[in-house]
C-alpha cells in the first residue's frame, strides 16, 4: 500500500474519531471513549507513515570516535554536584499552560455540570421524544436545612402544547439561584400528553455528564501525574547527574520531530542507548550531545538539550 494511502487511511481514522466525539457531547458514554481510540489509533498509523529512512551518517567510524573524544560539557555542568538549577522557559510555558488549561477546565466544568441539578427520571426519553416550551420564574425561595445548610428553589411556570398551565419547582444550586431572576426564562422539556414529565433543560445536567466530568477529573490528574513526575526527574538529571558523550547513531523522522537513537558509556564501560525524540532540525547521525544520568541509575538518561532544567553557574 502506497504512503499516501496510509495516510488517507489515518486521516479518516482521526476524522471518524473526532466525529464520534462531537456527536456524544455533553453526554459523553463509550462512544466518547470509542472515539478516543479511533483518534489515537489515526494518530499512530500517521505516525509510522511519515517515518523515513536512516539518514546517511555524515563521518565515519573514526571521526565520531574523535569527536566523542573532544567532546566537553557545557561548562555550567563541569562543577560537582549537586548544582543549582533553574526551570527552562519551556518548561515555564508548559506549567502555564497546563494550569490555564486547568483552570479553564474546572470553569466550564463547574459552570455546565458540577452545579447544575441532577438529572431527572426518564431525562433521555424526554429530550429524545418531548417537545420544548418557554417557562418563566414567578418566585425563588430559600428554606432551611436540618443541618443548618440552606435549600435554594425557583418555581416556574410554563404552558403546553395543549394550552394547559403548568406550576412546578426545582431545587438549585446557590450560584443558580443568584444568577436567575423572577421573570427570567427558562427552556422546559416535556412529554407531549404527560408535561408533569418535565425538566428544565439550563438547569438540569445531561443523564452522562457527571460520569464524563469524572473521567477527565481522572484523565487530567493522570497527565498531571506524569508532568510532574518527567519534570522532577529532569530536575534530579540536572542537578545530580552525570554528563558524558552521547553519540547520534541514527535518525528517524517521526512527523515534525526526529527519533534519535544515542548511545553513551558509563564509568564503568558499559554502553547505554536511548531512543529520545527531538524538535531539532540540525541534528544528523554523528553528532556528539551531553546526556546526563544518575550514577545510581546509569540507563535512565536523557540528552541535557531535551531537560526542562537548566544548571546555573
Amino acid at each position: 500500500m502506497s504512503k499516501g494511502w496510509i495516510l488517507g487511511a489515518g486521516a479518516g481514522l482521526e476524522f471518524a474519531g473526532l466525529g464520534l466525539i462531537v456527536t456524544t457531547l455533553p453526554d459523553a458514554g463509550w462512544p466518547l471513549a470509542a472515539g478516543l481510540a479511533l483518534m489515537l489509533a489515526g494518530t499512530m498509523v500517521i505516525t509510522r507513515a511519515l517515518q523515513s529512512k536512516v539518514e546517511p551518517a555524515s563521518e565515519d567510524a573514526v571521526d565520531r570516535r574523535r569527536a566523542v573524544k573532544r567532546w566537553q560539557p557545557e561548562p555550567e555542568l563541569r562543577g560537582d554536584p549537586p548544582r543549582r538549577v533553574a526551570m527552562t522557559a519551556t518548561a515555564k510555558i508548559t506549567v502555564v499552560a497546563w494550569l490555564a488549561m486547568l483552570a479553564v477546565s474546572g470553569w466550564f466544568g463547574w459552570r455546565n455540570v458540577w452545579r447544575l441539578s441532577a438529572p431527572v427520571p426518564s431525562q433521555a426519553l424526554i429530550l429524545n421524544e418531548g417537545a420544548r416550551a418557554t417557562a418563566t420564574i414567578h418566585r425563588k425561595e430559600v428554606r432551611d436545612r436540618e443541618d443548618g445548610g440552606k435549600r435554594y428553589y425557583l418555581y416556574y411556570n410554563f404552558t403546553d402544547s395543549t394550552g394547559s398551565g403548568v406550576r412546578s419547582s426545582v431545587n438549585v444550586s446557590a450560584s443558580l439561584y443568584q444568577e436567575y431572576m423572577e421573570g427570567d426564562a427558562l427552556q422546559v422539556a416535556y412529554l407531549p400528553g404527560e408535561p408533569l414529565a418535565h425538566f428544565a433543560v439550563e438547569l438540569t445536567r445531561g443523564p452522562f455528564a457527571m460520569r464524563g466530568s469524572l473521567m477527565a477529573v481522572v484523565a487530567g490528574a493522570f497527565l498531571l501525574f506524569l508532568l510532574g513526575a518527567k519534570m522532577l526527574r529532569h530536575r534530579n538529571l540536572v542537578r545530580s547527574g552525570k554528563a558524558v558523550a552521547g553519540r547520534v547513531e541514527s535518525v528517524r523522522r517521526r512527523g515534525g520531530a526526529k527519533k534519535l537513537e544515542v548511545r553513551y558509556e558509563t564509568v564503568n564501560g558499559r554502553e547505554i542507548t536511548i531512543k529520545p525524540l527531538e524538535r531539532n532540525a540540525q541534528r544528523k547521525q554523528g553528532d556528539v550531545a551531553t546526556v546526563l544520568y544518575l550514577p545510581g541509575n546509569p540507563e535512565d538518561g536523557e540528552l541535557y538539550s531535551l531537560c526542562l532544567f537548566r544548571a546555573i553557574e
